[in-house]
């Protein structure tokens, strides 16, 4: 069966939407890896999409909500609290909806929120360890006072 020539325009066309497009999505994507980067430090070199030939960006695909693209170099300790209080590692994926959302504050606020967790959780286990030193040294005066108090009662 041949195509119209109606059809084929209409090819065309969607093909070209299509392209235009992903290339503006590519380039949204290209502005969150970059921000990610800044907020975090990392020296970005380059990123990709899953399955991209050699220099290339690939094909963008959302899945479970969420973006997923590789770095080099590979970013770690990239952690956050989502707009919804979730932990979030930014290491391979973000979440769709920063495609079409204004995300710098949720990223920014919710770094800061992890490092300040985190700090807290350092400290909390600080604190423990430090009680834990305490309560054992305690018990070792303890025992050493009963010791030495049967030690000097057979001496007389």
């Amino acid at each position: 069966m041949k195509l119209t020539p109606q059809q084929l325009v209409e090819w065309q066309a969607a093909a070209n939407n299509f392209r235009i497009t992903q290339e503006v999505i590519i380039g949204r994507i290209n502005e969150i890896v970059h921000r990610i980067a800044k907020t975090f430090e990392k020296n970005l070199k380059t990123w990709w999409i899953d399955g991209a030939a050699e220099r290339e960006v690939g094909n963008p695909i959302i899945e479970n909500e969420m973006i997923y693209y590789q770095s080099e170099p590979r970013f770690q300790n990239c952690l956050i609290f989502d707009r919804d209080g979730g932990e979030w590692d930014l290491f391979e994926s973000f979440p769709s909806r920063w495609l079409t959302e204004d995300f710098e504050e949720e990223l920014e606020q919710g770094s800061q929120k992890y490092q300040a967790w985190r700090k807290e959780q350092s400290e909390t286990a600080k604190c423990r360890e430090q009680e834990k030193l305490n309560n054992e040294r305690r018990l070792y005066e303890q025992l050493k006072k009963k010791f030495d108090s049967k030690t000097q009662k057979n001496k007389s």
